[in-house]
């Protein structure tokens, strides 16, 4: 019954999952924003539609990210994958916190990844030294939880929480590039098997910290398995 908002890069493929949603819930409140959340124009364009639309928000999941095999820079000047991991989700959430406030209480959810525990030079944050793939990746990560948990310290007694997690190894396309290397291709047949978890079960502990009574009014926390 809730209205949803999906914010996809590609229209194609967004009214695709907007309409396979639609016709597994049978549930027409399923919205469908274009934008590419590299670019900052677009991600402040996501936030005035949304403020347009709706006068409440009451969940937003940052859920973005990509993985670049090479360092490549945005339309900003801006390492790309600091600018979708954490940057897109920072400047939306920002942007929408007002109407976030006027619907508590409400819900921020950030999906990080147990690899900002393997972070090299936390402070090189747009890899300006040199660019390693996942070391580039990891610090996006840890900027998540850092950031949720100063966020949670600045909205203590707004009635907006915010937590952070870890999805698990989900067997997706992010997981397939991070193995497209020559030295790596051969062990992701047997992580993937062994290894992985599927999309669904990924979506547990998001789905979780988003709806579930359990953490009503839990802030500032970092989850892994529903814990």
């Amino acid at each position: 019954g809730a209205t949803v908002i999906l914010v996809c890069r590609n229209r194609a493929a967004g009214e695709h999952a907007r309409q396979e949603i639609v016709a597994a819930t049978r549930n027409p409140q399923i919205e469908l924003l274009v934008a590419d959340l590299a670019v900052q124009a677009d991600v402040r364009a996501v936030a005035r539609a949304v403020r347009l639309q709706h006068q409440q928000l009451h969940l937003l999941i940052s859920n973005a990210g990509a993985y670049y095999p090479q360092r490549v820079t945005t339309a900003d000047n801006i390492e790309a994958t600091f600018a979708v991991n954490h940057l897109a989700g920072f400047i939306l959430i920002g942007e929408l916190l007002d109407v976030m406030k006027a619907a508590a209480p409400a819900r921020i959810v950030l999906v990080a990844s147990a690899a900002h525990q393997r972070v090299s030079d936390p402070e090189d944050w747009e890899s300006t030294k040199g660019y390693g793939a996942f070391a580039a990746y990891a610090r996006s990560k840890l900027a998540n939880v850092m950031f949720g948990y100063d966020l949670a310290r600045q909205l203590a007694g707004t009635g907006v929480t915010v937590t952070s997690c870890h999805p698990g190894l989900v067997n997706s396309q992010l997981l397939e590039t991070i193995y497209n290397r020559w030295w790596l291709r051969w062990l992701y047949p047997a992580t993937k098997e062994l290894l992985t978890i599927t999309p669904e079960q990924g979506a547990e502990t998001v789905l979780y910290l988003a709806t579930s009574a359990d953490v009503e009014g839990v802030t500032g926390k970092y989850f892994r398995k529903m814990k």
